[in-house]
């Protein structure tokens, strides 16, 4: 079975993102539960598969049913998943940190810290004759940092990143940069917002015009193989960065909506302008990011 053709069959309207999302969940799915070749009857095993799920929490186990409605139209998939959103959305709504948040929560104070220690090794590198893949994929860390730290500009996701290219670019398809912004043609809620363009300060412009220089590949962004980085391999760096503990794109964005608004809600220019700089909602920001 062919997962990507199969689902693309079905919803031949869902973006890259979400088929390579779903088709990963697909396949690590199947070979936990089945293993072998994947067969698509196997997953209309619903009981099997919802008693493999129960002790996966909630904000987790909703787009694994996503994907697994998408793929087999099994309303069990879509009924547990809908009470999955219920609970999730109940639970960011108290603005409360989850266990594993508390966990994982990086500081403004840490990220700073991160990024000078960061910088620094950067600057050392960079005075290397031939820069080494090793060499490169360090001096990405500071990159990843400068983009999603929130130092800069307000922290995207990862996807917008991922799909970031520096050469052999299409103006109305990729992201790229231009002169002093960033355009964002392909990010999550791009169907909603169209091209968004974000303004970057003379500092991050330097930077990242010094890694295109030495970045040999099509995209800003590339992983140990010199190929197009993948939000999964965009979380191993950001779990290396910040010392194994488990500092998401998605925790970067906490962070940052955090430090910046939790005590100045009512301010709606300002969250319109930062919701759109971060490819998001001014709902999402007040529901979901912004915590205690």
């Amino acid at each position: 079975m062919n997962i990507p053709d199969e689902l693309i069959k079905l919803r031949p309207e869902l973006s890259t993102g979400s088929l390579k999302t779903y088709t990963s969940i697909l396949r690590s799915i199947h070979n936990k539960v089945f293993q072998g070749e994947i067969v698509k009857d196997n997953f209309d095993k619903v009981d099997t598969i919802l008693d493999y799920l129960k002790d996966i929490e909630p904000n987790k186990r909703k787009t694994i049913l996503s994907a697994l409605f998408v793929l087999t139209g099994k309303t069990e998939y879509r009924t547990n998943m809908i009470n999955d959103i219920q609970i999730y959305n109940a639970e960011m709504k108290t603005h409360n940190k989850s266990d594993a948040e508390k966990e994982n929560w990086c500081s403004p104070d840490e990220i700073q810290n991160i990024f000078n220690k960061l910088k620094a090794n950067a600057t050392r590198l960079y005075k290397n004759k031939d820069l080494s893949m090793g060499d490169l994929q360090d001096i990405q860390d500071f990159i990843i940092i400068c983009l999603l730290g929130g130092l800069f500009i307000p922290p995207r996701r990862s996807l917008d990143y991922c799909e970031f290219k520096i050469k052999n670019v299409d103006v109305d398809k990729n992201n790229y940069l231009v002169k002093n912004e960033m355009v964002f043609n392909r990010y999550k809620t791009d169907k909603f917002y169209e091209q968004q363009r974000v303004e970057i300060p003379k500092q991050l412009k330097t930077i990242l015009t010094k890694w295109i220089k030495n970045n040999k590949t099509e995209y800003l962004l590339f992983d140990s193989n010199g190929n197009q980085m993948s939000s999964v391999k965009m979380t191993q760096h950001l779990n290396k960065i910040f010392g194994g503990k488990k500092c998401s794109t998605n925790i970067l964005r906490h962070t940052y909506l955090t430090s910046k608004f939790a005590n100045h809600l009512d301010n709606k220019k300002q969250l319109e302008e930062v919701a759109e700089d971060m490819g998001t909602s001014v709902n999402m920001i007040e529901d979901i990011y912004i915590k205690k």
